[in-house]
């Protein structure tokens, strides 16, 4: 948990710059200008929209591990 803490500021730049990526490529991609499909685009949007706030993603997810 002390590594999302100490790199939050670049999992929140990286996951800001991945979901603005994704909206550019949707926007080929609706256009036809690249061969992307509509549902990794998605994901890729959803992984960026993630990765903008880990702390509280990574409390959740480890709220789920066995203690």
């Amino acid at each position: 948990m002390q590594i999302v803490k100490d790199f939050s500021l670049f999992f929140q730049t990286f996951g800001a710059w991945v979901a603005f990526f994704a909206l550019i490529s949707w926007q080929g991609a609706m256009t036809g200008k690249n061969n992307r499909t509509k549902l990794g685009l998605l994901c890729q949007f959803a992984l960026g929209v993630v990765l903008l706030n880990p702390v509280k993603e990574a409390n959740w997810l480890l709220s789920y591990w066995p203690n």
